[in-house]
């Protein structure tokens, strides 16, 4: 990623097991800014670390997919819950959910816009179908492409 790419420019912090983004640094704290690696036919992946409990309001608000490529974003293992607006107004290309969310706010995608979303097979409250979100028993479709 070049840096001064500023739709993937982002800052991250985790605090108390919780992540919060933020597209400008502040002073006097330590952050830690994400540069995604290339997997595949992403360009850009940006991948959860481990220790994260929960994906906080806005951490990834207006993420947007630029003219270098696709972006997927990898929730990795520990994740148990996006909250409110975490993915709002977000435009990536795939979305992927481990089987530890347990949680995920209704809003967590206010006004975005995910190519795929995939929920790893053995998460026991949620799963995914042709690229959509349900909840486990299919009762509720959460997102879809």
């Amino acid at each position: 990623m070049k840096s001064n790419d500023a739709s993937m420019k982002r800052f991250f912090k985790i605090k108390k097991n919780e992540l919060y983004g933020f597209e400008t640094e502040f002073k006097n704290e330590h952050w830690w800014q994400s540069y995604p690696v290339s997997r595949g036919e992403y360009p850009f992946v940006i991948e959860i670390p481990n220790g994260v409990r929960a994906i906080k309001e806005n951490a990834f608000a207006g993420l947007k997919s630029g003219a270098n490529g696709k972006i997927m974003i990898v929730i990795g293992q520990g994740v148990e819950v996006l909250e409110k607006c975490a993915f709002s107004g977000c435009e990536i290309d795939k979305l992927v959910i481990s089987d530890t969310v347990r949680e995920i706010n209704q809003d967590a995608f206010r006004l975005s816009k995910i190519g795929e979303i995939e929920v790893e097979k053995t998460n026991p409250f949620y799963k995914s179908v042709d690229g959509c979100l349900f909840d486990y028993e299919m009762s509720t479709l959460i997102r879809f492409s």
